[in-house]
């Protein structure tokens, strides 16, 4: 596990550059040619380089040994980062949305350069590159907070994308108003992704569980012939990792050792096909 983690890390690290990067540019090119959008698009990214960092934090945390306080670990960590990802992300893209409502009802009438939309476009380009290998990293990981990463990935390329065109097209028609119009879209794709993420991170941390999943591990546990009920089955996740835990009812005559080897089987299989990590089984007799 601790390599997955690694391999997480080394995704957060590389959208931590990137995103400082496109927001130090967007924010010094959207400032001097007087471009809301682009502005609003750069703290955008800001954003996301304190969430990149909150949540490189909670993965590095998360690696830390159990002890006698945390007896199943740290991992919640990185969960915890990620509500407070979510929250500054909320409040930052509260702010956009302000100063871009003020840029509506106040425009100005500078002309707008080119690279304004160049950047714009090479910036969605970038985004869109390093949320694919972010996503891909995420599914091999198994690690909430890169796959909280990669949501941000996606929707500020979305951003960029839309950015660059209604850039593209202020410059065209001249209508200033559009430029300000974008910005609070940029402004509400930030608020939409807080939810997102605070949403998928309050249910891991609440011990919320996909309802399929558990019935894809109930289908693996009765396809053993010598269990015949199950009394109860819950899920949780703890960072990137599954534990379950179970109770079955076998029959009355079967042995320790015969009991014991049929929970060894049932925990091999969800391992290797749901990739759970770790599993309680309490074996009841048959009454």
């Amino acid at each position: 596990m601790e390599d997955l983690t690694q391999k997480a890390e080394k995704g957060t690290l590389l959208s931590i550059v990137v995103y400082i990067i496109l927001a130090s540019s967007k924010i010094m090119i959207g400032t001097l040619c007087y471009s809301m959008a682009l502005v609003a698009d750069g703290w955008n990214n800001f954003t996301d380089i304190l969430s990149s960092i909150a949540i490189f934090i909670g993965m590095r945390s998360s690696r830390i040994p159990a002890d006698a306080e945390h007896q199943y670990g740290h991992w919640k960590i990185e969960s915890i980062a990620g509500l407070i990802s979510a929250f500054i992300m909320f409040i930052i893209g509260a702010q956009v949305l302000f100063s871009a409502v003020h840029a509506l009802l106040l425009p100005n009438s500078q002309e707008f350069d080119s690279i304004l939309v160049w950047t714009g476009l090479l910036s969605s380009g970038a985004l869109a590159l390093t949320c694919l290998y972010n996503y891909r990293l995420a599914r091999i990981t198994r690690s909430a907070g890169l796959r909280a990463t990669a949501q941000n990935n996606r929707s500020d390329a979305l951003a960029s994308l839309v950015t660059g065109v209604s850039l593209f097209i202020t410059k065209m028609t001249q209508l200033v108003w559009i430029d300000s119009l974008m910005a609070i879209i940029v402004s509400l794709i930030i608020l939409q992704t807080a939810y997102s993420i605070f949403k998928d991170n309050a249910f891991i941390l609440s011990d919320g569980f996909d309802n399929a999943s558990l019935q894809d591990y109930r289908q693996v546990i009765l396809a053993h012939s010598e269990v015949l009920d199950i009394r109860a089955l819950k899920a949780r996740h703890y960072g990137a990792n599954i534990y379950v835990d179970v109770t079955v009812v076998m029959p009355a005559n079967l042995t320790v050792k015969e009991s014991h080897s049929v929970t060894e089987d049932i925990e091999r299989e969800l391992q290797q096909n749901y990739h759970v990590s770790f599993i309680d089984i309490h074996v009841e007799p048959d009454e």
